[in-house]
């Protein structure tokens, strides 16, 4: 029989989207949520839904995102044929600072199983994400810190590492990207 006989059209692009060897993986700052207006210069969103699909990108990382909740909820409600949206608040100012957040396009990842671990709240998620062939990649999206300098960005990264050994069952991550806030010098 012909590959694919007797499937659905979904069915036919989950198979393969299973099949996919590698994918596409990208970070950006977002320096801020911006606005939800379709019509306003600064709907950032529509940019990066866009930029998804142009670019081929499956799994997006994002920084600086100020998501909440209720904004995470009203941008999957909008996009929810395009992506799905995994993200951690700054636990205090959550639309004023930080926030990292892992955008999984639909078109080129199966999101059903994806799971999320927030290893440093605003700063630090991992998504556990399909891959096909009961396969998954661990990624791990991170914004360091600035402020307090040197020390408070060495204490950040001495926090991810001191979750792992806390955290045995979560499996560390095969991919880290994001903001690192860091210079050659």
């Amino acid at each position: 029989t012909a590959a694919g006989h007797g499937m659905s059209t979904t069915q036919r692009r989950r198979k393969r989207v299973a099949q996919k060897t590698f994918y596409k993986v990208a970070t950006l700052n977002m320096n801020g949520f911006g606005s939800l207006d379709s019509m306003g210069d600064d709907n950032k969103w529509n940019t990066i839904v866009r930029m998804l699909s142009q670019e081929k990108i499956a799994v997006l990382l994002l920084q600086e995102t100020h998501l909440t909740e209720a904004r995470c909820a009203k941008l999957e409600e909008l996009y929810r044929k395009r992506i799905r949206i995994f993200h951690s608040d700054h636990p205090e100012n959550p639309t004023a600072k930080e926030g990292v957040a892992v955008v999984l396009n639909k078109q080129l990842v199966t999101t059903e199983n994806a799971k999320e671990t927030v290893v440093v709240p605003g700063r630090a998620l991992q998504v556990e994400v399909p891959m096909g062939r009961g396969e998954t990649r661990n990624i791990l999206c991170v914004y360091a810190p600035t402020s307090n300098g040197e020390i408070e960005w060495c204490e950040f990264f001495h926090q991810i590492s001191e979750f792992y050994e806390t955290h045995r069952r979560v499996p560390r991550p095969q991919l880290m990207g994001g903001d690192f806030n860091n210079t050659e010098e």
